[in-house]
């Protein structure tokens, strides 16, 4: 069965032998092939930026929360510590309140330059 066809690996491009139905070489450029076409696409500079700073301000809120569930600090010292309000997962609007969270940790504005801290829990709802 050392027939050589027409057809090629669908990853290294070598000619196949044997099997009318074979796709691939071998097993590693079987599995190469399927890794490669499961990959992730690879993000640019902007978005691993916008990325870094997300998992920055998630980390800062985290630090300042300690082991509670909710806190309130000032906004200087968020900014102080480095946290970007520009940059943040997504914000719940309900009732009036307006809730921005870094993926599971969020805050909302409180009077007099002050910021209320809180974990979400299985939902959203972390500030009644």
């Amino acid at each position: 069965m050392e027939t050589k066809t027409g057809r090629s690996c669908l990853f290294c491009g070598d000619g196949l032998r044997g099997r009318t139905d074979k796709r691939f070489c071998d097993d590693v450029c079987r599995n190469r092939w399927h890794n490669h076409s499961r990959r992730a696409p690879k993000m640019s500079d902007r978005a691993r930026s916008i990325q870094r700073q997300l998992i920055k301000n998630r980390t800062i809120l985290l630090t300042l929360l300690r082991t509670r569930k909710r806190c309130l600090v000032k906004r200087e010292t968020l900014i102080r510590a480095g946290f970007y309000f520009e940059v943040y997962s997504h914000v719940n609007r309900s009732g009036g309140r307006v809730k921005t969270y870094c993926l599971d940790v969020g805050y909302k504005n409180r009077g007099g330059g002050c910021v209320e801290i809180g974990v979400s829990g299985e939902g959203l709802g972390i500030f009644q």
